[in-house]
């Protein structure tokens, strides 16, 4: 069963789109450059099927294989005990920004039914020394915990979060941009006092610049509150 998805990924394979991937990607996995939303397609064809079948066939040797179990995570008919096992069983092959920003994404709908016990279950990625544990949690609460009930505790967690490593800082940066973005008032008083290192208080503030969303009354504030 598995060798026919393997033909459906192979004859869907783009090199052209499998080089600009790689230039973006860093993994050790193989690209074969099937785009995101015929991954998606296959995913939830899967999960409508027998997904046991499929599950623990697919290699982490090829990204888009590792894609596909991501997504079946997310699409499965499971129970919250069976999804948190494997995601747990999940987290440590991750190696790369795609793979864990694809994952958490497709988690949106789980996250946001089961705030508390999503919440709970970052908590050691988020004080993890790995880099991409640390990022899992990150994009997690980027993308199932901006909100003002959750604001303070998150302020709290990106003071403490190791962010040496550059897809960790990045994240951190995202995530924080993003409470600005949707949440200034409460976001500007962590802003002015936050025990952030200065790369990634500085990269926050770019990219809160970068948006669209940000007024530009806004923008001339900030661009005053970078550190020199």
């Amino acid at each position: 069963m598995i060798d026919e998805v393997r033909r459906e990924l192979y004859a869907l394979a783009d090199e052209k789109h499998a080089a600009f991937s790689r230039k973006l990607i860093e993994t050790k996995a193989d690209i074969l450059g099937v785009k995101t939303p015929d991954l998606k397609r296959i995913a939830k064809r899967l999960a409508r099927e027998d997904m046991s079948a499929y599950f623990s066939e697919l290699s982490f040797d090829v990204y888009e294989e590792t894609a596909i179990r991501a997504l079946l995570i997310s699409y499965g008919k499971l129970g919250l005990k069976e999804r948190m096992a494997l995601i747990e069983d999940f987290v440590p092959h991750i190696d790369n920004w795609g793979i864990c920003d694809l994952f958490c994404s497709s988690l949106r709908p789980h996250i946001k039914k089961k705030q508390s016990e999503f919440w709970a279950l970052i908590q050691k990625y988020l004080y993890s020394d790995k880099e991409f544990y640390i990022r899992f949690g990150l994009v997690v609460m980027l993308v199932g915990f901006v909100s003002p009930e959750y604001a303070e505790a998150a302020f709290r967690t990106l003071d403490c979060v190791d962010t040496g490593a550059y897809y960790a800082m990045m994240a951190a940066a995202w995530t924080l941009s993003e409470f600005y973005i949707k949440l200034p008032g409460l976001t500007l008083p962590y802003l002015e006092n936050n025990r952030l290192d200065d790369i990634t208080y500085n990269k926050a503030l770019s990219k809160m610049l970068d948006s669209h969303r940000v007024s530009r009354e806004d923008k001339e504030m900030i661009r005053r509150m970078k550190r020199k």
